[in-house]
Parts: C-alpha cells; structure tokens; sequence
C-alpha cells in the first residue's frame, strides 16, 4: 500500500504545491496500540480519532476542541480498521506486513 497508493498520492501533492517531490523528507505516522486486551489497546489508541477526520486536513481549522468534538464520530470499528491495534506479536506482524502490501 505504501508504494502503490501513499507515495505517488503524496508525490502529486507536492507536484500540485509546486514542491519537489524527491527533495522532500518521507515520514509515515501509524497510530499503534497494544494490549494483551484488545478493548484496552483500542481505547487506548482512541485520543488519535481526530486525525481519522478527513474535512480537518483539508481546511486550515487549528481549534482543537471543535477536532476532539467532531471525532466522536469515529467508531472504535473505524479506528481498529485505520490503525495498529493488535493483542499479540503474530497479530502485529500479519498486519504490518498487510499496510505494507
């Protein structure tokens, strides 16, 4: 996924802020929890629901109460599918390895 999907989308991103693509740093941010119990590694991951709000990236609205407001709106359901919640290593290793595909 990372270079099918993430790199050429950031790539014409850049192109289109008349930036140079290969002069820019890459850095890749994945929100991960774990817990032995998975309930407990999804709450505790739950403060990032806010960056799973789409409209705040791409509007300048820096008021983080309103961004804590509207992410209540994800689902803990969305949150396990768009991060790294895992309960043990196998866990973690089988889905690391399918974000990377």
């Amino acid at each position: 996924m990372i270079e099918s999907k993430i790199l050429p989308e950031s790539r014409d991103a850049a192109r289109k802020a008349g930036r140079n693509p290969e002069a820019l740093d890459k850095i890749l941010f994945l929100p991960a929890s774990y817990d032995p119990d998975k309930q407990k590694a999804l709450e505790s991951i739950a403060y990032w629901r806010g960056a799973m709000v789409k409209s705040f990236f791409e509007v300048n609205f820096p008021d983080p109460c309103k961004i804590e407001e509207s992410a209540q709106v994800v689902g803990m359901d969305t949150m396990e599918k768009m991060t790294l919640v895992v309960s043990n290593a196998e866990e973690a290793i089988k889905n690391w390895t399918n974000t990377l595909d």
